[in-house]
C-alpha cells in the first residue's frame, strides 16, 4: 500500500506536458508591413533579409512567406548548434537592415510547442458590445496575470477594438495649410513624452514639463494642431469630427456560433501545462471583477485535456498489466509471499523512477509515461530473476535458516543480473544518433527505461530479499509443480540437437521470410494518436469580406455543432491560433472539442466535411489533430504529403501547382488535397492623375488617409491603449482623384532557399503513408514528364521524415547490438558465448512482423523502437535465462524452462492492456507493446530451442560428453 501510495503522489506532483522538452534549431522571423502586396514583400523585406542571414553562422536551409502585409522566415540551423547564439545572431543582423526596411514590426522567435496556447477562455458579456468587452479584458490582462508561474504570453483575439477615429475635413486643412499626414505626425509627437528642462528660483531647482500627453477623448480633441498659413494654433476638434468608435478590423471569434472574446494562455519552454492552466484559472475570478457583471467564461480548448486523459489511461495500463503479470507469477511458484514480494517491488519500482525523473527535470508526458507502462515488464523481469532463485534455493534446501538460504540465492544471481542490466543500459547510449521529433520523442522515453532498470535492480537485490525474509518467503518448502510440458519439451529439444542441421535450415528461412514480410508492411512516420478534440482549417473564396466570411463561417459553426459528437467549437477568423501567421479575413480556424466515447476522429472528420460541404461547397477544409500537427510542423513536413513544384516564374508554379492538387485529389487515402495556391485580395494600383504636383511620400499618406486611415499613435486610455486614426472624410470620391488601375488577382509568394516554389499538400486518412505515396507518385509521372524547362517537382513531407528515423533507426539498432556484444564478451571473457546469446536476436523481427499484421500496425519509429527494445530484452534473457557456462545442457534443460516461460508470459501480461491500448494517449506507444510482444513470443522460441542447439553444437570438444549423438537429458 505504501509503494502505491508513493506511485500515486509522484504522478500528482510531477510536472506534466503534451510533449517531452523539445528545443529546435530552428528561428522563425515574423514582420508586419501595412498592407504591402506579395510581390513587394518579396523584393522590399524578403530578399533584403534573407541576404542578411546569408552570412548567419551555421544556416542550413531557409524558407520565406510572402503574404500581403505579412513576412514569415524560417531558418533551419545545425542540428546541434546553440538554438539561443543563432537567434542572437539573427536578430544582430536584423538590426543592420532593420532601417532600411518598409516594416512595423519585427518578431523573432525559437520556434517550439510553446507557440500555441494550453488553454483558451471565451468571454461572453450580453450588457455590452464585443469591442468593449475586449477594450475591458485587455485593460485588466496585464495587471491579472504578471507573475503566472510558467506563463510565456497572454493573446486577446476577437471583434474591433475601440479606436479615437480623427475624422478630418479636407477643406479645413487645406485653410491651415495642413494635411492628414501632418496632423497624424503632430499627435504622434505629442504623445512622446518629453521634458523642457530646468530652471532655478531662489535655492530651488524646478523641472519644466509640457503639457500632458493626449490620454482620453477631451485632451485628444483640444490638442493644438500648427496654422502653417497664420499665426497660432488650432483645436484638433476645429477641423473634422473627433469620436470613439470601432475600428475597422480584419478579425473576429466566437464560441459555439455566438462573437465572443478568446483569451489564449501560451506556455513558456519548458512550462509545467497542467499546473499553468490550474495557475490561470485561479485568477480568472480577479479578471471578471473588471468585467460586467453577467459576463460568461467557457473553456475554448483546453490541450491539457489529452494530457490528464492519456495519464489516467496509461496508469490504468501499468496497474492492469501489473496485475496480470503478478496472477502469472503466482501461477508459477504457487507461493503466496514471493509473489508478495514482487507486488511490493513493482509498484515502488515505479515511484521511484518517477520520482527520479522529476528531480532530473523531465515531465510526464505521453513518452515518458508511455516508458513508464513498458517498464513494468522490464521490472518484472528482474524481479522474477531474483523471485525464482529464491524459490529455487528454499525448495532445494532442507530444513534449514531460510535467511541464508535467500542470501545464497540473492548472491548467486547479482553478477548475471548486474551484468545483464549493464547489457541493457548500454542499448541506450546509440539514441542518441537519432536527430528531430524522434530523438526528443524517444530519448525521454529510452532515459524512463534506463532510470527504471536501475532502480529496479538496486530493489531486486537490496530490497527484495528483505522482503522476502520478512513475508516469511522460506517458510513453505514445497516444490512448485512440475510443467506438464516438461517431459515435450526435453523430447523435442533432444531431437533438435540430433538434427542441428535442420533448425539451422529452418532459422534461415524464418530470416528470409521475415525480411520479405517486412519490406511488404505499410509504414508511417509516427503513429496517430486520437485526441478528443482538433481543427478545421477553412478558406473561403478569396478577397471576400469579413462580414461575409463571418456569416457563412458562423453557418459552418452551427454545422459543425449539429453533430452529435461535438461538446463545443472556437472560431478565429482573419488570425491564426498562435497570433504570428498571416491569416486572411477569409480564412479561419474552428477548432472542436468531441464528446467523451464520441466516434474516432476520422469518423466525424469524414461527418463533418461532408456537413460543411452542404452548407457551403466553396470552402477549403484541411482538418487534423493538433498533436498530429504540431509533431508534423516540428519535424518539417506540416503536411503528411507535400509535392515542391519549383521554377522562376509565379504563373507558371501556380498552372502547375493547380493540376497536380486536381489529380491527387481523388486517390485512395488521400484527404484535403490543396493545389498550394493562396490567393490574396485584388490589388487595384492607385496612380497620381496629371497635374497632381505632391510628392510621392505626400500623396501614398494621402491615399492611405483616405482608405483604411493612418494610425497616428496608441494612446493609453482607462489601462487599455487605444489606437488614434486619421481619416480625410468627404471630398471627392477616391476614383476622381486618382486614377485606379484595373484590379489583379495575386497569390501568396513563398520561397525556399532564394527559390521560388509553390508546395502542394494533403492528409492521409484509413491508408498508410507507404501506399499513398506510391499512388501520388504514379498520379503525377505524367505531370513530372511535361514540366517546362528549369521547372521540378519533388515528393517531400512526413515521407522525408520517415526514411530519415528509418536510417537512423538501423544505424541505432546495429550499434546497440555490438554494445550489448561487447558487454557480453568481458562478462563471459570470451567470444563464443556472447555470440550464441546474441545469434536469436536477428530471428526475432519475424514475431514482430507477424504481430505487426496481424494487428494491421504500420512499421513506424514507435515499432522499430520496439524491435530495439527487443535487443534489451533478448540480451537479459539469454544471459540471466538460457546459458550457464557451468550448467550441463541436460542438466539446465528442465531447470530453465520454468523462469523462461514465467518471464515471458509476465512480460507479456505486463505489455498486453498497452499493446491493446485500453486507455487515451496509449497509441504513441502501442506499436512499439506490439512489437516488442510479436518479438517475445519468438524470441521465447529461439531461446528454448535455437540457443541449446547453438551451444551443444559449438562446445568445444573437451568439454562435450557427447559428440557423436545427442546429449543425454536426465528425467
Amino acid at each position: 500500500m505504501c509503494g502505491f501510495a508513493l506511485e500515486c503522489w509522484s504522478f500528482a506532483t510531477a510536472p506534466q506536458s503534451v510533449f517531452p522538452a523539445i528545443s529546435l534549431a530552428r528561428v522563425e522571423v515574423f514582420a508586419d508591413a501595412g498592407d504591402l502586396a506579395p510581390e513587394q514583400i518579396r523584393a522590399s523585406v524578403a530578399d533584403p533579409l534573407e541576404a542578411a542571414f546569408a552570412s548567419v553562422p551555421g544556416v542550413i536551409a531557409t524558407r520565406a512567406y510572402c503574404d500581403q502585409g505579412k513576412l514569415e522566415i524560417e531558418l533551419d540551423f545545425q542540428v546541434h548548434s546553440d538554438v539561443r547564439e543563432d537567434l542572437h545572431n539573427v536578430q544582430a543582423r536584423i538590426a543592420e537592415v532593420r532601417e532600411g526596411l518598409p516594416v512595423e514590426h519585427v518578431t523573432t522567435l525559437i520556434e517550439g510547442p510553446n507557440m500555441e496556447p494550453v488553454v483558451s477562455y471565451a468571454l461572453r458579456a450580453p450588457a455590452v458590445s464585443q469591442s468593449e468587452l475586449r477594450k475591458l479584458v485587455e485593460a485588466a490582462v496585464l495587471p491579472v496575470f504578471t507573475g503566472t508561474p510558467g506563463l510565456g504570453r497572454i493573446t486577446v483575439f476577437g471583434g474591433p477594438r475601440v479606436a479615437f477615429d480623427v475624422d478630418l475635413d479636407p477643406s479645413k486643412l487645406r485653410a491651415i495649410g495642413s494635411s492628414a499626414g501632418n496632423v497624424a505626425d503632430a499627435i504622434a509627437a505629442a504623445e512622446r513624452p518629453r521634458a523642457a528642462g530646468t530652471i532655478v528660483r531662489g535655492q530651488e531647482r524646478l523641472l519644466v514639463l509640457p503639457p500632458d500627453a493626449p490620454h482620453d477623448f477631451g485632451t485628444l480633441a483640444a490638442l493644438a494642431i500648427a496654422n502653417h498659413r497664420g499665426s497660432g494654433s488650432v483645436d484638433l476638434a476645429s477641423l473634422g469630427l473627433v469620436r470613439v468608435r470601432d475600428r475597422s478590423t480584419n478579425q473576429q471569434a466566437s464560441f459555439d456560433a455566438s462573437h465572443a472574446i478568446i483569451l489564449n494562455a501560451y506556455p513558456d519552454i519548458s512550462a509545467d501545462v497542467v499546473s499553468l492552466k490550474r495557475a490561470v484559472e485561479e485568477r480568472l475570478p480577479a479578471l471578471l471583477r473588471s468585467l460586467p457583471p453577467d459576463t460568461d467564461v467557457s473553456i475554448a480548448w483546453d490541450q491539457t485535456r489529452l494530457i490528464r486523459a492519456s495519464q489516467n489511461g496509461l496508469r490504468d495500463e501499468m496497474i492492469a498489466g501489473a496485475l496480470i503479470a503478478l496472477g502469472i507469477i503466482y501461477l508459477f511458484l504457487r507461493n503466496r509471499a514471493l509473489t508478495l514480494v514482487a507486488a511490493v517491488v513493482l509498484p515502488l519500482a515505479i515511484a521511484l523512477t518517477a520520482l527520479t525523473l522529476r528531480a532530473a527535470g523531465l515531465s510526464l508526458n505521453l513518452m515518458t509515461l508511455g516508458g513508464l507502462a513498458i517498464a513494468v515488464g522490464l521490472v518484472i523481469d528482474e524481479a522474477i530473476v531474483v523471485v525464482e532463485a529464491v524459490a529455487r534455493e528454499v525448495t532445494d534446501e532442507g530444513p534449514g535458516d531460510a535467511g541464508q538460504s535467500i542470501d545464497r540465492a540473492v548472491r548467486g544471481i547479482a553478477r548475471p543480473l548486474i551484468s545483464a542490466t549493464a547489457a541493457n543500459l548500454v542499448v541506450f547510449l546509440p539514441l542518441g544518433f537519432l536527430s528531430g521529433i524522434p530523438g526528443f520523442f524517444f530519448r525521454a522515453l529510452s532515459i524512463t527505461l534506463a532510470l527504471a532498470l536501475v532502480v529496479s535492480i538496486a530493489l531486486s537485490l537490496f530490497v527484495a530479499p528483505l522482503l522476502a525474509t520478512t513475508f516469511g518467503a522460506g517458510a513453505t518448502r514445497s516444490r512448485p509443480r512440475r510443467l506438464a510440458i516438461e517431459n515435450a519439451y526435453v523430447r523435442v529439444l533432444q531431437g533438435a540437437v540430433r538434427r542441428a542441421w535442420l533448425v539451422y535450415v529452418s532459422a534461415a528461412g524464418l530470416f528470409a521470410l521475415t525480411a520479405v514480410m517486412l519490406a511488404h508492411l505499410p509504414t508511417d512516420f509516427l503513429p496517430a494518436v486520437d485526441e478528443g478534440q482538433f481543427e478545421i482549417k477553412y478558406a473561403l473564396p478569396p478577397g471576400m469580406s469579413l462580414a461575409a466570411a463571418d456569416q457563412i463561417a458562423t453557418q459552418i459553426e452551427r454545422a459543425v455543432l449539429a453533430d452529435p459528437a461535438v461538446a463545443h467549437e472556437a472560431r478565429l477568423t482573419g488570425v491564426d491560433t498562435n497570433g504570428y501567421l498571416a491569416t486572411p479575413p477569409d480564412a479561419g480556424t474552428i477548432r472542436v472539442t468531441l464528446r467523451p466515447g464520441a466516434p474516432p476522429f476520422d469518423v466525424v472528420a469524414d461527418r463533418l466535411r461532408i456537413a460543411i460541404g452542404n452548407v457551403n461547397a466553396y470552402a477549403a477544409l484541411e482538418v487534423h489533430q493538433l498533436l498530429e500537427d504540431q509533431i508534423n510542423d516540428l519535424s518539417g513536413a506540416p503536411e503528411p504529403i507535400q509535392l515542391t513544384v519549383r521554377g522562376p516564374k509565379q504563373r507558371v508554379l501556380t498552372d502547375v501547382a493547380t493540376r497536380i492538387g486536381d489529380h491527387i485529389s481523388d486517390l485512395l487515402g488521400v484527404v484535403d488535397a490543396f493545389d498550394g495556391v493562396i490567393y490574396e485580395a485584388r490589388t487595384i494600383e492607385a496612380l497620381p492623375r496629371p497635374g497632381n504636383l505632391q510628392s510621392p511620400e505626400a500623396f501614398a499618406s494621402d491615399l492611405q488617409a483616405r482608405t483604411g486611415g493612418i494610425v497616428a499613435t496608441e494612446l493609453v486610455a482607462g489601462g487599455a491603449s487605444v489606437p488614434v486614426v486619421v481619416r480625410l472624410a468627404g471630398g471627392a470620391p477616391l476614383d476622381r482623384t486618382v486614377r485606379l488601375e484595373p484590379p489583379q488577382l495575386v497569390t501568396q509568394v513563398r520561397e525556399e532557399n532564394g527559390a521560388r516554389i509553390v508546395r502542394v499538400t494533403a492528409d492521409i486518412e484509413n491508408a498508410d503513408l507507404s501506399s499513398v505515396i506510391a499512388r501520388v507518385k504514379h498520379q503525377i509521372s505524367y505531370d513530372v514528364g511535361r514540366l517546362p524547362a528549369g521547372y521540378s517537382i519533388t515528393i517531400g513531407g512526413a515521407v522525408d521524415a520517415q526514411r530519415a528515423a528509418f536510417r537512423e533507426f538501423a544505424l541505432v539498432f546495429g550499434v546497440a547490438i555490438l554494445l550489448v556484444f561487447a558487454v557480453l564478451v568481458l562478462t563471459f571473457d570470451s567470444f563464443r558465448l556472447p555470440l550464441i546469446i546474441l545469434a536469436a536476436i536477428p530471428l526475432s523481427p519475424i514475431g514482430v512482423a507477424c504481430a505487426l499484421y496481424l494487428t494491421r500496425t504500420p512499421i513506424n519509429v514507435s515499432s522499430f523502437m520496439g524491435m530495439l527494445l527487443l535487443v534489451v530484452d533478448g540480451a537479459e534473457r539469454r544471459r540471466l535465462e538460457g546459458i550457464d557456462a557451468n550448467d550441463a545442457l541436460e542438466q539446465s534443460a528442465r531447470e530453465r524452462l520454468r523462469p523462461i516461460l514465467m518471464t515471458t508470459f509476465a512480460a507479456l501480461g505486463a505489455l498486453l492492456p498497452l499493446a491493446v491500448g485500453i486507455g487515451a494517449g496509449s497509441e504513441m506507444a502501442r506499436p512499439l507493446a506490439v512489437a516488442v510482444a510479436g518479438g517475445l513470443l519468438t524470441a521465447t522460441a529461439f531461446t528454448l530451442i535455437l540457443i541449446p542447439v547453438l551451444y551443444a553444437t559449438a562446445r568445444p570438444r573437451k568439454s562435450a560428453k557427447v559428440t557423436a549423438k545427442a546429449p543425454r537429458f536426465s528425467s
